[in-house]
């Protein structure tokens, strides 16, 4: 199933163990954090990521340039134009409108206004970011590699071992278990990954005892498969974007009561709030994806 920057599988195998992936209890909720945090991601960034075939974008004549919203572009988008409802779209000459175009960033210049206010322009495109969605990632075997490590007082830097080893560096998701209710949330960034292992620089030191990190490590293995084709002109889905997604939706999936045990009680207050809490970017979630935001709309 396509959540817009994954597909439900991977997403399921970034937050469930592995006994749990095969069951469909959670797929609906888990496919509405995937969406939902998609969809906040396109807000934030002010602009569309899922690569769609033939999408369509429509905005008055009067203008000198047009940023259409799902890019990078695979080619160059058909024009039409439309002087009156009588009339309809007609095909425009693209060579005749079009100065200069920046098909990575979806930018299209005219050589002066196409026409009136009253007339509108319509763009046919394929554009935006390309992933499989059949099982797997792009069709290359993946391996998910998972464990805990016991955190130390005064840790500060933690180091992961993978248990076998890839081909490139993979995703690694780690995640700070507090020992109890009462214990400080602390942040845990994954740096220096390689092929078989990684550092992880935690948010502050341990404060106490009964602190784990828990990882997740998802990369490519050595192995035969069918590729899944990359179209001509599409761009592959960004890995970092990619990871920020997987991050934003553990921040969610993490402070979420499967079981309800919160819903009531003197803990609702604090239940809800750090739920909505969780709809916000996280700070390395912002850093990740400010690279991909659009400062100016037409």
């Amino acid at each position: 199933m396509n959540l817009t920057l994954g597909t439900l599988e991977e997403l399921k195998i970034h937050l469930l163990n592995e006994s749990m992936r095969s069951a469909d209890t959670f797929d609906a909720t888990i496919a509405a954090i995937g969406r939902g945090v998609a969809a906040r991601f396109e807000q934030y960034c002010m602009r569309k990521f899922l690569r769609t075939v033939n999408d369509t974008f429509e905005c008055t004549a009067d203008r000198m340039h047009v940023s259409l919203p799902r890019y990078p572009l695979d080619a160059a988008p058909t024009i039409e134009l439309r002087d009156a409802l009588s009339t309809g779209y007609v095909a425009q000459v693209y060579n005749d409108l079009v100065v200069d175009h920046d098909l990575t960033a979806g930018l299209i210049k005219f050589a002066a206004f196409p026409g009136p206010y009253w007339s509108r322009l319509r763009f046919t495109y394929t554009g935006g970011y390309w992933f499989s969605d059949t099982a797997g990632d792009n069709g290359t075997p993946q391996s998910v590699q998972e464990g805990f490590i016991t955190l130390v007082i005064n840790d500060e830097t933690v180091a992961i071992t993978f248990d076998s080893e890839y081909t490139s560096p993979p995703v690694v998701t780690p995640t700070v278990v507090l020992p109890d209710a009462n214990g400080s949330a602390i942040s845990a960034t994954p740096y220096a990954i390689t092929t078989t292992g990684c550092l992880v620089k935690l948010g502050a030191a341990i404060p106490a005892s009964g602190y784990q990190l828990s990882w997740v490590a998802t990369g490519s293995v050595p192995g035969v498969a069918t590729p899944a084709d990359l179209p001509t002109g599409a761009t592959a889905r960004p890995d970092d974007l990619y990871l920020a997604w997987l991050l934003q939706c553990e921040r969610i999936w993490a402070v979420r009561d499967n079981l309800g045990i919160n819903i009531a009680g003197e803990k609702s207050v604090t239940f809800v709030s750090s739920t909505l809490a969780a709809l916000e970017l996280v700070p390395e979630v912002k850093n990740k994806i400010d690279g991909y935001r659009r400062y100016a709309l037409t």
